[in-house]
């Protein structure tokens, strides 16, 4: 049985291989009794991407209502609760399955056939944190899986109050501006250091390494305005609103258009960290998720937009969060913790 789900789920990622190449892309050194070089990883990663259809600039985010996932329960769907075992324990969702980021790549190949699910969704404390995951997924051809909006919280709103009731207060409306920031000028793309032998394992590699520290690719409003220009801002929204506020020193890269290599991609830089922000955190943790797989350095702004304009968003009728997104769904305290 285990090397029949080994067979189905090499076969949902085979079309890595066939997309980025298979042993003719290795750094094999045949000069030297088949010692493997160290090379860039890059161009057969962005390659990659780009071939299986853009989807950072063409289809993300995957997010999904609590309402919907409520609706879909007792259909062919798997839920991964991604957070803390102990809070997982408390209370979830029922039938789901309580699975930390740094092995979800393991259970997707070890305890479940992903291709015969109609959907694989993420479930988090708030949302971000399970679209970083779906978005290192996603990009790794799982091409089912979606994050569950707003969180645990989103599905029982008893577990909001540290997440998204706390967190959407703050109103710093009197530093946005509506000045445009000039973008970089085009420069190098990363260097991503690899010594794995085809396209396939290097882009696994980094997706497992990314997902052992997901913790580290989240930044709150507090810390980013304690020094601002250590980051380089990247205002994930459309022209028309940030032409009407965003945050100092933000750069517009609107969505579905600017992170691509005929675009603006060469703008980022390599050697700061980059933080992008949209309105809820959700989208732009796709996008952090699509730089780092890239090489960038990339944080994701907690609860985006709405941990600093709550209020403005409302007035301007764009995607605020309110107490009413929240639904009061039954919890379980039953289901198996992995």
């Amino acid at each position: 049985m285990k090397k029949y789900l080994y067979i189905l789920s090499f076969i949902l990622l085979g079309s890595i291989v066939i997309s980025c190449g298979s042993k003719n892309n290795s750094q094999v050194d045949n000069e030297d009794n088949g010692t493997i070089k160290e090379f860039n990883a890059f161009p057969l990663l962005i390659k990659h991407f780009e071939r299986e259809g853009n989807y950072i600039n063409e289809n993300a985010p995957s997010v999904i209502k609590p309402e919907q996932v409520f609706k879909e329960l007792s259909s062919n769907i798997h839920l991964i609760d991604i957070r803390a075992a102990e809070d997982f324990a408390k209370g979830h969702i029922k039938n789901s399955v309580n699975v930390s980021p740094s092995v979800i790549i393991k259970h997707l190949w070890d305890d479940v056939i992903p291709s015969q699910l109609d959907k694989i969704i993420i479930v988090g404390y708030d949302g971000n944190d399970a679209s970083y995951v779906a978005g290192v997924l996603r990009l790794l051809n799982y091409y089912n899986v979606y994050a569950m909006k707003w969180g645990i919280g989103g599905w029982n709103n008893k577990l909001a109050t540290d997440t998204w009731i706390s967190n959407t207060h703050a109103d710093y409306s009197d530093i946005l501006v509506s000045k445009t920031d000039s973008l970089n000028a085009p420069g190098n793309y990363p260097y991503i250091k690899s010594c794995e032998t085809t396209c396939a394992e290097a882009l696994e590699k980094r997706a497992n390494d990314l997902l052992q520290k997901t913790s580290d690719v989240e930044i709150t409003i507090e810390e980013l305005l304690k020094s601002p220009d250590k980051y380089y801002i990247v205002n994930y929204w459309p022209k028309k609103f940030y032409d009407k506020f965003h945050l100092p020193n933000s750069k517009l890269y609107e969505p579905y258009e600017s992170l691509s290599r005929t675009s603006l991609l060469n703008t980022l830089p390599t050697n700061k960290t980059i933080v992008v922000y949209c309105y809820t955190g959700h989208h732009s943790a796709f996008v952090a998720a699509f730089l780092n797989l890239l090489g960038y350095k990339a944080l994701n702004l907690k609860y985006g937009a709405n941990s600093f304009m709550n209020k403005t968003l409302k007035e301007n009728d764009i995607k605020a969060f309110s107490i009413s997104n929240l639904k009061d769904y039954h919890l379980v305290s039953d289901s198996h913790v992995k």
